[in-house]
């Protein structure tokens, strides 16, 4: 198995957790979501843009339909 990439630690996610929001829209510059749009970035190969990382869960939507489309079902 291939390593992606980590997430670090960051005390911001259980702050968006208590406020029911994702940490990349939350708090976009915490250590977690900037480590998630790394993990992005390495699942989608692209770069993501700096005024779009609070587009995250649309990214992660884009590489499910990608990965999805692949699939010989």
């Amino acid at each position: 198995m291939e390593f992606l990439g980590s997430v670090l630690q960051d005390f911001n996610v259980s702050k968006a957790v208590m406020q029911q929001k994702p940490v990349s829209v939350a708090y976009p510059q915490s250590n977690a979501a900037q480590s998630y749009c790394k993990l992005a970035e390495v699942l989608t190969n692209t770069v993501i843009q700096e005024e779009k990382k609070i587009g995250l869960a649309k990214l992660f939507s884009k590489l499910i339909k990608s990965k999805v489309g692949r699939l010989n079902i």
